[in-house]
């Protein structure tokens, strides 16, 4: 009787050991489920944070591009107005030089007229002379 007394008793002790241990197990898995959910949870703060930053990135290489297109517009623009400047200083000078000619021009023929006079003249005075002597 004692002995079956001494079973049931280990066996009782052995039933709440056992007890024990699922209650320890279970507050184990319990605590691994937080710790996952925790790990989860920061795992997906860091994907937004990720996402964000690369979401920034590409705006800022837009508005790099953006500035860069407008820069070489302004460079074209800068360039064409130079290119005009040019030409109407070409043409400024052209037309100069064609006022050059025609008055050059109008001076020689003003010259071969006078010449032409003058050398009259001069016949006309010499005639006169060798007439009256």
């Amino acid at each position: 009787a004692q002995a079956a007394q001494a079973a049931l008793a280990a066996l009782a002790a052995l039933s709440a050991l056992a007890a024990l241990a699922a209650l320890a197990a279970q507050a184990a898995l319990s605590a691994l489920a937080a710790l996952a959910a925790q790990a989860a949870q920061a795992a997906l703060a860091a994907l937004a944070a990720l996402s964000a930053l690369a979401a920034l990135a590409a705006l800022a290489a837009q508005a790099a591009l953006a500035a860069l297109a407008a820069q070489a517009a302004l460079s074209a623009l800068s360039a064409l107005a130079a290119l005009a400047a040019l030409a109407a200083q070409a043409a400024l000078a052209a037309l100069a030089a064609q006022a050059a000619l025609s008055a050059l021009s109008a001076l020689a023929v003003l010259s071969v007229k006078h010449c032409r006079a003058f050398s009259i003249a001069c016949l006309g005075l010499l005639s006169f002379g060798y007439w009256r002597s």
